[in-house]
């Protein structure tokens, strides 16, 4: 059962899409367990002074006899105006029991109150122990749903009996969902006004959205965002909304409008929120198009590694092998990168580049290169980078008819060895024991974070996806866990690789076989893994790219990747590079070795002790060089390097210096392994560090988690980052 004191279990979504808020207010108020002092409150804000003049005001709180929330008439209260009504509110939330599971939602149907009211609220909130979502949606699809609402008549029933959401008919039986949308006109003037409207509130939504440190989650990816943030819901729940996928339907019916008023008359009229010329300068990547990320054991799917992962729907998988390729959030993703919007799917990116880092996004020159490498191949790269910049309709369709995949990346599940501080249960069996042990995992969702190893439609599809097609224009293929080394699946998977290359001539000259792991694996599986890798050489088609995932040394290594026995990691580490060269003997550079650190919170302090022990490996093996890939914690944000304080600069800086004091041939590493590149790296987290606007939300979860961590683990932070201490009191008293 859960316990108030283990999980953040007051959540209040600031902002929303209408139903959509409603939405994630049940998934995540079924999302508890069912305990008598949990409360839903729907939306305590919407009314307007003039009601509070009279009696007979609803859906407002209340304590009970215990000193519980709970939903009350107000039949015998009357409030003069809005701040009134706050006060008594704030009143109510301060003497409530604090471990009461809350799902308060605070979107009324019309911004009726101030910023400063808003604000005043939503701070006394804060203090009493809520986590902030704020629910974002694309302005065209509110105004395009909006209007289609009020012209069908569609309109939105909770059925608690089932626990479905329905989208209906005005009218209609509850348990009707299949009727069709009435055909809908769209008007032009409305739909701008509309837009506009849309438009100021979500200003100031994301005002204050900015202020209170929200975790920021999107319409269409919702279940997603809520897994990637760790927020509790009930995803058996079976949700339909009409609205949600019909309006399309009216986009196509009616383009040319629709075209008109979001591309030319909304962008001339107001401009923010919509596409500007140059934009795409920091939207651009072509990771959106030639890189797919599958989790074969869940049925989903992203492109990019750090881009959020969306379930792959039937309907979507009744497309067949052609789904990856017509996957609509990826579609959608890349029409928004195209006109220069920051789909939050990204944000990953978005949030490092906000604070002044690099982040890993391949920006507008590396896009250019891929445009002209695979659509205007007559034109120089100078002339086809001044073209994106001021894209046409018929461009913007021609490149997102691009269909070339150069990377493939597949998880093949989650079970792991380690539990490392930065992970969490979609990709750790061991982190999904631990929270199920403390009751942060329901029954209905252990079958999804502990994965069967059995074949699915999904990987079916898959393979005829790669077999017909990516197969022959694939460069990389990427296994990542859980931890491959150790799952039966990824050496089936080597097997049918090879035997399709056996098979198949492809024009490809290599394709690498690129393999992220711990290295904590014991010995009979190690042995396993170096034959299938001299077999991968053997074959003459391929590189084995090797990533060792490590960024700290000895009890500190251990501590944050819990679980690591770093004496055997070193031991495997020793023991693969013996054999790398060994197999260079009669296969020579098939194999490329990497040191893939995840730089994050707990490991900046001790940096320069583990770039001394790569320094070391590679002196010892200067046949081979060791490569430095480059990779940051920016989910969990807790771990983000970025909430340390300015003065952990220091420890880059002295990073910095002692690759750049290492007298090495630059010319013999990868391309994505320089040290030289790996130093422009560490400058884009040295001056995100060096940012003073700190997210003191962070700060104050790093303390919570680490507490809680430690408590569990059996680990002793002081012991073993006594330098961070100082760090640590600080965000104790936040």
């Amino acid at each position: 059962m859960h316990k108030g004191k283990d999980i953040m279990n007051r959540w209040c979504i600031i902002a929303g899409a209408r139903s959509g808020s409603t939405w994630l207010e049940e998934l995540i108020h079924n999302g508890f367990l069912v305990r008598n002092y949990q409360i839903k409150l729907g939306e305590p804000l919407e009314h307007s002074s003039d009601y509070f003049k009279s009696s007979g005001h609803n859906h407002s709180v209340a304590l009970n006899e215990f000193g519980y929330l709970c939903l009350e008439r107000l039949t015998d209260k009357t409030f003069e105006n809005n701040s009134e009504y706050l006060d008594y509110l704030i009143d109510t939330f301060r003497n409530a029991n604090k471990e009461q599971n809350v799902v308060l939602k605070v979107f009324p149907q019309d911004w009726k109150y101030s910023e400063d009211d808003y604000i005043r609220f939503l701070s006394a909130l804060e203090e009493f122990g809520f986590q902030f979502i704020n629910l974002s949606r694309k302005i065209t699809d509110r105004a395009i749903s909006w209007q289609m609402m009020q012209q069908s008549k569609i309109v939105h029933r909770w059925i608690q009996g089932d626990r479905h959401f329905y989208s209906t008919m005005q009218g209609a039986d509850n348990n009707v969902t299949d009727l069709p949308p009435k055909s809908v006109t769209l008007d032009v003037k409305t739909f701008i006004d509309y837009m506009n409207l849309t438009a100021k509130e979500d200003e100031l939504k994301n005002r204050i959205a900015k202020r209170f440190n929200c975790i920021n989650i999107n319409y269409e990816t919702l279940i997603g965002d809520c897994d990637q943030n760790r927020i509790i819901i009930n995803q058996d729940t079976k949700v339909q909304k009409l609205y949600s996928t019909s309006y399309k339907d009216a986009i196509a019916n009616y383009g040319e409008i629709v075209e008109i008023t979001n591309q030319t008359e909304f962008i001339q009229k107001y401009g923010k929120n919509s596409q500007l010329k140059n934009a795409i300068v920091d939207t651009a990547c072509q990771f959106a198009w030639d890189y797919t990320v599958l989790m074969l054991s869940r049925k989903e799917l992203r492109n990019c590694c750090r881009t959020v992962t969306n379930k792959v729907a039937p309907e979507e998988l009744a497309k067949g092998k052609n789904f990856i390729k017509e996957f609509t959030p990826i579609i959608e993703l890349k029409k928004d990168l195209l006109n220069g919007v920051k789909n939050h799917a990204c944000r990953s990116c978005w949030n490092i580049e906000r604070t002044g880092g690099k982040s890993p996004r391949a920006g507008i020159d590396n896009f250019a290169q891929f445009v002209r490498r695979e659509l205007w191949r007559d034109q120089d790269i100078a002339t086809v980078k001044t073209r994106l910049l001021d894209l046409t309709d018929q461009d913007k369709e021609d490149i997102l008819n691009i269909d070339t995949t150069r990377m493939v990346e597949i998880s093949l599940g989650n079970t792991c060895d380690l539990k490392c501080m930065y992970c969490h249960s979609h990709y750790s069996s061991q982190w999904a024991a631990e929270q199920i042990k403390h009751g942060e995992l329901h029954l209905f969702e252990i079958e999804k974070e502990l994965p069967k190893e059995e074949d699915t439609d999904f990987e079916r599809i898959w393979w005829e996806w790669f077999e017909t097609k990516a197969g022959y224009t694939v460069s990389a293929i990427n296994f990542i866990g859980g931890e491959p080394l150790i799952i039966s699946k990824f050496y089936k998977y080597i097997d049918r690789i090879l035997n399709f290359y056996n098979t198949h001539k492809t024009s490809q000259r290599n394709v690498d076989i690129s393999v992220v792991s711990n290295f904590n694996t014991p010995p009979k599986q190690f042995a396993m893994f170096l034959d299938c890798v001299e077999r991968l050489v053997k074959h003459g088609k391929f590189k084995v790219d090797m990533n060792i995932s490590m960024e700290q040394i000895g009890s500190r290594a251990e501590f944050v990747r819990t679980g690591t026995d770093w004496n055997l990691m070193t031991k495997n580490i020793e023991t693969f590079l013996e054999f790398a060269n060994r197999v260079d003997t009669y296969t020579p550079n098939r194999i490329i070795f990497n040191a893939q650190m995840a730089l994050n919170a707990l490991c900046i302090s001790d940096l320069p002790e583990f770039i001394k022990y790569i320094i070391d490996l590679q002196r010892n093996n200067l046949m081979r060089p060791i490569n430095l890939r480059q990779n940051q914690i920016a989910f969990p944000q807790w771990l983000s390097p970025y909430i340390l304080p300015t003065d952990y600069t220091k420890y880059i800086d002295e990073c910095i210096e002692l690759i750049e004091t290492e007298v090495i041939d630059h010319t013999k590493y990868s391309l994505y392994g320089r040290w030289d590149s790996y130093v422009t790296f560490l400058k884009g987290i040295k001056n995100g560090i060096s940012n003073p606007d700190k997210n003191e939300m962070s700060q104050k979860d790093f303390i919570v988690n680490i507490d809680k961590l430690t408590m569990r683990r059996n680990l002793n932070f002081a012991e073993t980052f006594p330098e961070m201490i100082e760090f640590y009191n600080e965000c104790k008293k936040l």
